[in-house]
């Protein structure tokens, strides 16, 4: 499943490319701007988020304002990573900055989305494939007994994978899978 969504996704977006436009410009200075008011960060974190969307969203594009695919792509893998990282820190403002990165890589999504309208339509399901196997391929690395992984195991790899709001409403990813499990095994 793994080659064959990675496969997929490499070979819609190597073709793809993106110009910098008024909505994605506007998205990534709200992010910035509201950074206190949406995500609770000042100093230092607030001024990491700037200096994380100028270096891997913004600085990025050539002169022209233009992405290539692997580009496109390359943003997308590091906004993934750098949210990833931050959102595994004990540290609050980390978490905060996590979530202020997975908005910035959704209105990414969305840009490329509108930059592309012929190709949207399968780089959203291949999207929602790759999200939809990653949830057990997660629980399935902390399988402890013959790499079958249990209901909790899915349950935890579905939170990790879901932001604290979509976690809190029960609307993260697989969420109501996992805890249908977790209620009957």
């Amino acid at each position: 499943a793994q080659t064959a969504l990675g496969n997929k996704y490499d070979n819609i977006l190597t073709g793809m490319q993106a110009t910098v436009d008024q909505p994605l410009v506007q998205d990534i200075n709200t992010i910035v701007n509201d950074a206190t008011a949406k995500y609770g960060l000042v100093g230092p974190p607030k001024e990491k988020l700037a200096a994380i969307l100028k270096n891997q969203v913004v600085g990025k594009a050539d002169n022209a304002g233009l992405y290539d695919g692997p580009t496109l792509k390359d943003v997308q893998s590091n906004l993934s990573y750098q949210a990833r990282t931050h959102a595994k820190s004990q540290n609050p403002d980390d978490k905060n900055l996590a979530d202020a990165l997975i908005d910035a890589k959704s209105s990414f999504n969305d840009f490329i989305m509108r930059q592309n309208p012929n190709e949207a339509p399968t780089l959203a399901k291949i999207n929602e494939g790759w999200a939809k196997f990653s949830r057990p391929q997660a629980a399935a690395e902390k399988a402890m007994k013959d790499g079958i992984s249990t209901p909790a195991q899915l349950g935890m790899a579905v939170r990790s994978g879901g932001t604290r709001g979509q976690n809190a409403t029960g609307n993260a990813l697989m969420q109501d899978l996992s805890s249908a499990g977790q209620s009957i095994l």
